[in-house]
């Protein structure tokens, strides 16, 4: 493997040290880290930097000083990225982000802190070809944990996770305190010291160059033997990255001999390079003379020995029915052996053919640390024993009982890349209670397993809604997941398990303070459902107290819907009570947004409390019909409401005529559409009463309008003319008084005609319709008289079809046989012989004989001799040109 080219990288080297009184305690070693760090990196015999390469920022001023830096270096690089970070780390207690401390920073200021965020995108950012190395030497989450800079494995993983960066390689110190780890004799902090002291001095069997994967396992070791925090790493997509040299010695790739739990005796020397089978006899030999001697030996060699040879010996112990004592060797090989060793292990016993010891190897294993756990079963996989894999994964996964300890094995999972292991431990991992669950919950979000995490917050929903955080921190999930109904239920357990009002406010308050207003509205909707109406008032005034006005409003008009209609009056008088007198006539005014049956109903009680006042409010609120442009109603709902309220308070017996002369008093097209759908849902009484408005407020516009409401909604002539001649009805008198000229513009301005005429003449006005009839024909062309004659004769109305054929009389006998012969051509052949009949003594002999013959009829017995004069009334331009109506001369 090859070194990065130094003259094509850049590294960024951070550090705070000091602190600006804030709380935060300085860390004077960070400030050698830098120094020392950067010259390491400089030194040719290490990596080489050039001038210029190597960044250092020791004490920025600001988080946009960092980024530029990051940035400009990130531009320049075209091999390899380095940046290293030392100070306090926080954590965001509103989103739960890293936060790198300037020497400005306060804890209680998140924003005066460089969010890991902004620094990861501009890394992110770079030439997806470039390697990228980040080295996090920092506190994290601001746990207390007092001269220690490590932290629980919670916050290691949370942190490993949430600093994932594609196309990178990350190291992290486990941090979780506001302190760092260093002694006053040393002069680096633990974890950069550390790693100075690897590049000075280099990894024995390590190669010419080091691997950062081979610096992650270097300094694990090294600082867990000191009793210090773990680090962990993160590989995300990218080859082995080598940053320096090796100044150890240049040799083969080997891993570290390893390191014997306790020292050899200089007597057991000798012995330990014996064979297996020497190495067991001289066990027991020793065994009846100085057992724990033998007990060590054995111990030494499972540890020590070649991976064949501890296999062997389990076979020699075996084979003399020492079974206790090879138990002891494969509990001292799981126990001690580095991970693919261990691996050795069991494959050399496989090949022995062991039985089950293979088995009882992995499950020994089980019992070491997470990463000694995750390691292994890499190893044993990549060695291709899956069945030992498997069987040690299953055990460690039934050990979990805490959420330190499965967030500490899905972490190890994590940093050596077994990310679907990593997942079932998650998955597998007992909980003991909800509480405990939940607790998990919390912490697979702080470490970016936001599903899993939504998961098990589901399942323990009566933990979720007691804390208001968890709570609130879940509906952000579910929001974002676009899962509503999820977010209603909690909600509603949420509001069942809050009960009183106090309660419920305090749970608004939490979701207002997270920015969530929808929520609190709905949950205050829910509220209004469940709650008293005492309850509510009481709710509503403490919302007031806390100034959320609109808040208060939306619950009264919730509570209002919910609850009957009677209630409302009760909430009206609370508002008042509040001094809100302006939303207590606004709930007035929605209630009038009501079914009609509840709005009569409300109508009813304020007139029975003698609230006229508050009655006149709500029927003046009541919605006016909209009209289209085209003179229709643009929405049934609003006229539906009032005729409901209208039956509503007319079977009560109640005053109504407020409320159906608005209705009387809409333009001809809705007016219309209210009486159609009163006659489809069989309500003639309003009808009745719609139209007895109608005729109370102006008799003779009511008459003219009647033709058209009966043509329009379809109602029963019957149902109009009962109404029109009724005693009690103004119009009585004014039927009379129509002229036989109004009546004519009436029928000839009218886009259904015919009902025009049947609707008159139902109403008493037979003799204007005659006259008027007549005045048409003699005025119409015959293609308008034929056009009306076929409307009249499809309504059935043949009485008013032969006063307009009568009406044609004044002609003379010429033309009038004409116009006969146009209404048998035009297929009104009963219209036509009618005409004869009508007629025949005014068109003469001749004139009936052939007339007859065309319309194939008798000739009637009262035909006599022809007219030579026409009527004296025949208008002046049919006089002067008898022909032009029929198209002749």
């Amino acid at each position: 493997m090859e070194l990065a080219d130094p003259h094509a990288s850049y590294a960024v080297l951070i550090g705070t040290s000091t602190y600006a009184g804030t709380g935060l305690g300085d860390i004077p070693p960070v400030a050698n880290n830098l120094v020392q760090l950067g010259r390491l990196l400089e030194d040719p015999g290490i990596w080489g930097l050039p001038p210029g390469h190597c960044v250092r920022l020791p004490e920025p001023s600001s988080a946009g000083q960092v980024l530029d830096a990051v940035r400009e270096a990130a531009q320049r690089a075209t091999d390899t990225l380095l940046v290293y970070y030392a100070g306090h780390g926080l954590s965001d207690p509103d989103s739960d982000e890293l936060l790198l401390t300037l020497p400005s920073s306060d804890p209680e200021r998140s924003y005066s802190s460089l969010r890991y965020e902004e620094l990861r995108r501009e890394i992110r950012q770079a030439s997806g070809k470039l390697n990228k190395v980040v080295i996090l030497d920092c506190c994290y989450s601001g746990l207390a944990m007092a001269g220690a800079m490590g932290g629980s494995t919670t916050e290691s993983v949370a942190l490993a996770e949430q600093t994932r960066i594609a196309g990178s390689y990350l190291l992290t110190a486990s941090a979780a305190t506001r302190e760092a780890l260093w002694l006053d004799d040393e002069p680096y902090t633990a974890f950069t010291g550390e790693l100075i002291h690897l590049l000075e001095h280099g990894l024995p069997g390590g190669g010419q160059v080091i691997e950062v994967g081979r610096v992650y396992d270097h300094m694990l070791a090294e600082l867990r033997a000191k009793g210090r925090p773990i680090p962990q790493q993160r590989v995300s997509n990218t080859s082995r990255i080598a940053f320096a040299r090796n100044r150890y010695g240049i040799g083969p790739a080997a891993r570290p001999e390893p390191r014997p739990a306790h020292p050899v005796p200089d007597d057991l020397r000798p012995v330990l390079r014996a064979r297996p089978s020497e190495i067991a006899e001289y066990a027991a030999r020793l065994r009846d003379t100085d057992p724990a001697s033998a007990e060590r030996l054995l111990t030494l060699a499972a540890v020590l020995r070649p991976a064949q040879e501890v296999a062997a010996l389990v076979w020699v112990l075996r084979a003399g029915a020492r079974d206790e004592e090879a138990q002891g060797v494969l509990a001292a090989a799981a126990a001690e052996r580095d991970p693919y060793d261990l691996a050795a292990c069991v494959v050399a016993l496989h090949t022995a053919d062991h039985g089950h010891d293979p088995e009882r190897l992995a499950l020994l294993a089980a019992e070491r640390a997470a990463e000694d756990v995750a390691g292994t079963v890499k190893a044993l996989r990549a060695a291709g024993q899956a069945r030992e894999a498997e069987l040690l994964l299953t055990t460690a996964i039934g050990r979990l009982r805490s959420t330190e300890t499965i967030l500490g094995l899905a972490g190890a999972f994590w940093s050596a890349e077994l990310d679907a292991e990593a997942e079932r431990v998650l998955h597998a991992a007992a909980t003991s209670s909800e509480e405990e669950a939940t607790r998990l919950a919390g912490a697979l979000l702080t470490i970016g397993r936001q599903a899993e995490a939504l998961e098990l917050y589901l399942r323990t929903p009566s933990v979720v809604v007691w804390r208001p955080a968890e709570l609130v921190r879940v509906l952000k999930l579910l929001g974002e997941r676009i899962r509503p109904e999820d977010a209603r239920r909690l909600l509603r357990l949420a509001v069942g398990e809050s009960a009183t009002a106090e309660g419920i406010a305090r749970l608004c308050d939490g979701l207002w303070a997270a920015g969530m207003r929808e929520r609190a509205l709905e949950v205050l909707g829910q509220a209004a459902t469940w709650l008293s109406v005492e309850a509510v008032v009481v709710l509503a005034d403490v919302l007031r107290g806390d100034g959320h006005e609109e808040a208060m409003l939306y619950l009264l008009q919730e509570a209002a819907e919910a609850h009957p209609v009677a209630q409302t009056v009760a909430l009206v008088e609370a508002l008042r009570a509040m001094g809100r007198p302006l939303d207590a006539i606004r709930l007035l005014s929605d209630a009038a947004r009501r079914p009609g049956a509840q709005i009569a109903e409300l109508l009813i009680l304020l007139e029975e409390l003698g609230s006229p006042r508050d009655r006149s409010r709500v029927l003046e609120a009541l919605p006016e019909s909209p009209v289209s442009q085209h003179g229709h109603t643009a929405s049934w709902d609003y006229d539906a409401r009032r005729v409901e309220l209208i039956r509503a308070l007319h079977a009560a017996g109640r005053d109504h005529r407020e409320v159906s002369g608005r209705l009387a008093a809409l333009p001809n097209g809705p007016l219309a559409e209210v009486l159609r759908q009163l006659r489809a849902a069989g309500a003639h009484d309003v009808a009745h009463v719609v139209l007895g408005q109608l005729a109370a407020a102006d008799p003779l516009a009511a008459v003219r309008r009647l033709s058209y409401l009966q043509a329009s909604s379809r109602l029963d002539t019957a149902v109009l003319s009962g109404l029109l001649r009724s005693a009690d009805s103004p119009v009585r008198n004014a039927v009379g008084e129509l002229s036989s000229d109004a009546v004519l513009g009436i029928v000839r301005g009218h886009a259904l005609p015919e009902a025009a005429v049947s609707a008159m003449t139902a109403a008493g006005l037979g003799r204007q319709v005659e006259e008027a009839l007549g005045k048409f024909t003699r005025a119409a062309p015959v293609a308008e008289v034929i056009q009306l004659l076929r409307r009249l004769r499809d309504d059935s109305l043949t009485g008013e079809a032969h006063t307009v054929v009568r009406g044609a009389g004044w002609m003379f006998p010429e033309l009038y046989r004409d116009f006969a012969v146009a209404l048998w051509k035009a297929g009104l052949s009963e219209y036509a012989v009618y005409a004869l009949e009508a007629n025949a003594a005014r068109l003469g002999r001749s004139l009936c004989e052939e007339l007859a013959g065309i319309l194939h009829v008798p000739v009637p017995a009262a035909a006599g001799s022809p007219t030579s004069a026409p009527p004296t009334s025949a208008p002046e331009t049919v006089r002067s040109r008898p022909w032009h109506r029929f198209g002749r001369g």
